[in-house]
């Protein structure tokens, strides 16, 4: 267990997700640590950049974000099943 919290946040993969009225994820944006990974309309939200992002947060032993359970983690798993 960390021991501060500072130690905390920088385990801690922060991250939430924007869906349109389709249904669509159209943007994504996580921190982790010292580091950022953001996504908007000009990129396609698809499997290959999902791939990216479970790199990006590969290192995290914690995730925190609002509704992700309910929410954002079944609409990415939905897109990318194999998703860590």
């Amino acid at each position: 267990m960390p021991n501060s919290c500072r130690e905390l946040l920088q385990q801690s993969l922060l991250f939430d997700i924007e869906v349109n009225e389709k249904g669509q994820v159209y943007a994504l944006g996580a921190v982790l640590g010292e580091q950022t990974f953001q996504v908007t309309g000009k990129n396609k939200i698809d499997r290959n950049l999902l791939a990216e992002f479970d790199t990006f947060a590969r290192n995290a032993r914690f995730v925190v974000g609002h509704n992700i359970l309910n929410h954002d983690l079944p609409r990415l798993r939905h897109l990318a099943p194999s998703l860590q």
